[in-house]
């Protein structure tokens, strides 16, 4: 009975609220409108069909509190709605911000949820270091940088010498990275491409194994692109 309560009342909604969110983002893909709006249609559209569900499996759904009065039906059903809503957007931004994996996002991901990325060829596009890294006591040239990793309100420099911490937002220095064609494999991990030595794989898991032997993880909207990294890294030349 346990399991069929958490089944009925928990894995239905949450597999619903995925999947008419999933229909949105495909439906609205030619205007992309703003991610809070879809997930927030995906919300309503849920509402919709599982308010009737949840009283078909015996809960009191605010539609059938609100008796006769279709007023007080509405605003228990705009009720219901907005914490529906507040959930579902407090449980995406969670997924973006700390799992690294961006939902029904237009501007990062195509319509199978994967980032467009294209790969280096076999010479920078600039041999400049950005500003930020004039501020390095050990990055001298493009050679001397392995890594950047987001920690807090700085970003760790990883070097062939050894780390450093500077001042800088992350998503900032990778802006001022793009130039020397890196790859962004985790939202708190960027790397240089001519410090990879190897790609790591755990199941579903995936690591970018750099020359020194540090081992970064690769979140899984990064995945298919690393993996276009290593089938180009075993091109005959």
């Amino acid at each position: 009975m346990t399991l069929q309560f958490y089944v009925a009342h928990a894995y239905v909604p949450w597999w619903m609220t995925c999947l008419s969110t999933r229909l949105i983002f495909i439906a609205l893909a030619h205007w992309q409108p703003p991610t809070p709006l879809v997930w927030s249609l995906g919300a309503l559209v849920s509402c919709l069909i599982l308010i009737p569900y949840l009283g078909w499996v015996g809960v009191n759904s605010p539609a059938a509190e609100a008796g006769p009065s279709s007023d007080l039906s509405f605003l228990q059903f705009l009720f219901h709605f907005f914490r529906v809503v507040f959930i579902w957007l407090l449980i995406n931004y969670l997924f973006e911000r700390f799992i690294g994996l961006p939902r029904y996002r237009y501007h990062s991901a195509d319509p199978g949820g994967i980032k467009k990325q294209v790969l280096p060829e076999k010479s920078p596009q600039s041999r400049e270091l950005p500003a930020f890294l004039e501020k390095s006591q050990r990055i001298k040239t493009i050679e001397d940088l392995y890594s950047v990793s987001a920690e807090e309100h700085y970003i760790r420099i990883h070097s062939p010498s050894g780390d450093e911490l500077l001042y800088k937002k992350f998503s900032d220095a990778v802006k001022e990275l793009e130039a020397l064609a890196g790859i962004r494999i985790h939202r708190s991990h960027w790397v240089s491409p001519y410090a990879v030595s190897g790609i790591i794989r755990d199941g579903k898991r995936m690591s970018v194994k750099l020359k020194d032997g540090q081992q970064l993880p690769v979140s899984r909207p990064y995945q298919a692109m690393v993996r276009q990294l290593e089938e180009k890294c075993h091109k005959p030349h």
